[in-house]
């Protein structure tokens, strides 16, 4: 007995490779290997009967054409609007395209922030450039941020040096160029400016301290609108010259900033006279004057006959005062004539006069010569027979203050024996033990 297979899994069934119509579905060239079993073969009826069959090889061949199944698997995914490659695949094509699209970017903005390197000698402040670019000389400082060669930031440009740095008076302090201080400015950190010197502020903590620029004691801070030093300390002003205040005089000469008629200047002091060179004072009390060497009226001084001298009524105390003092009425103290009142005739005796009118003399007091008394306002002369009197030392000769007058003492008589003189009359004596004549 001849076996075949069944019609329906003939190799013609299973593969048609002389079709030429349209290209099989995947489904009509692959089955399912699943569906064939051996009875569809029919093996028992073959075994049945092995002596009638010849030995035979019974193989069932799939042939499978690759090129064609890509093919055909392609075309079915295209008419289904389905991607031809699998998800690693595509994954990779877009980071890719991410990547390269991201270094374009990036080299173009290297591009642009880094210029091609110029081969040319670097260009210097004020010559033209190309904007942002390189061509400026780095080293000195400068760049082009608008077409021309300019210094960094506050820096200027030095054309001495030929670079750009800090301007005159200034200093680099790690952020910007920081100017010099100015009259008032504090000092600690940096440098005052020309002619101002950095003075320590008085009164101050060590916590607390803050020096300052100021002037030094030669020189005053002109303010003058206008002029070329404003702002500057200049020399302090010499005798006659305008100022404004005592600090711009030199007060070392004795010189002070004083209002007269022509506004305010330079001058001395109303006890001081200028000689050419400084203030001199005036003239004290028994020194020459004349014109050019004035006295010093403060003191109550005047010229008289080329010497300082007080009025009559007042003496030059060259002891402890120095001043024109008031002269010394009667019975006080003095050591000199001229402390006295001597326009009231008192004199200052080294020794006691013996006055005792009215006070007891002594030496070195004001007091009246002999033969003269203390009225109150001055000494005068003893009074004669029937002056009045005060008292007993304002009678003259041996005459006596009675009833407030000079008498004669008992009962002598007043001219009888010697002109203005008491005497008694002849032949009587004075008897002193009696007082009277006998």
């Amino acid at each position: 007995m001849r076996v075949s297979p069944a019609p329906s899994f003939s190799k013609q069934n299973l593969l048609d490779h002389d079709s030429k119509s349209v290209s099989p579905t995947v489904s009509e060239m692959m089955r399912d290997l699943s569906s064939v079993s051996a009875n569809d073969i029919q093996f028992p009826k073959v075994l049945a009967n092995d002596d009638e069959v010849d030995e035979q090889t019974l193989m069932q061949v799939e042939v499978v054409n690759s090129d064609l199944v890509r093919k055909s698997l392609r075309s079915e995914l295209a008419s289904k609007s389905t991607f031809l490659t699998q998800r690693w695949q595509a994954a990779l094509v877009a980071g890719s395209v991410l990547l390269a699209l991201a270094c374009g970017i990036g080299g173009l903005a290297y591009w642009i922030a880094s210029p091609r390197v110029i081969t040319q000698p670097y260009l210097l402040w004020g010559e033209s450039c190309y904007m942002n670019s390189r061509s400026c000389d780095a080293s000195r400082m400068l760049w082009c941020p608008a077409g021309t060669c300019l210094c960094l930031g506050d820096f200027t440009w030095n054309a001495t040096a030929q670079n750009c740095s800090c301007g005159q008076y200034q200093r680099w302090n790690g952020i910007v160029c920081q100017g010099y201080g100015y009259f008032g400015d504090p000092c600690n950190s940096i440098p005052c400016r020309p002619t101002l010197k950095c003075t320590i502020v008085t009164n101050q903590t060590c916590t607390t301290r803050q020096d300052i620029c100021s002037c030094d004691n030669t020189t005053y801070l002109d303010t003058t609108s206008g002029s070329a030093t404003i702002g500057q300390c200049i020399a302090r002003l010499t005798y006659n010259s305008d100022c404004k205040t005592n600090f711009d005089c030199q007060d070392w000469l004795g010189l002070t900033c004083t209002e007269v008629s022509a506004g305010t200047q330079c001058q001395c002091s109303s006890t001081a006279y200028w000689n050419g060179l400084t203030c001199v004072q005036n003239a004290l009390g028994g020194e020459p004057c004349n014109t050019s060497i004035p006295c010093d009226t403060t003191r109550g001084l005047s010229c008289g006959s080329g010497i300082c001298q007080c009025d009559p009524y007042n003496y030059w105390d060259n002891v402890t005062t120095s001043w024109c003092q008031k002269k010394k009425t009667y019975a006080v103290s003095c050591q000199y004539d001229f402390q006295c009142n001597t326009t009231v005739n008192l004199s200052c005796p080294a020794n006691s006069t013996g006055c005792n009118c009215y006070s007891t003399s002594y030496a070195y007091m004001c007091d009246c010569q002999a033969g003269s008394f203390w009225d109150g306002q001055r000494c005068t002369g003893q009074h004669s027979f029937n002056g009045t009197c005060p008292g007993q030392y304002a009678c003259s000769s041996n005459l006596v203050c009675y009833l407030g007058h000079c008498i004669c003492p008992g009962n002598m008589a007043w001219g009888n024996v010697t002109a203005n003189t008491c005497g008694c009359p002849s032949p009587t004596v004075w008897n002193s033990t009696s007082s009277t004549c006998v």
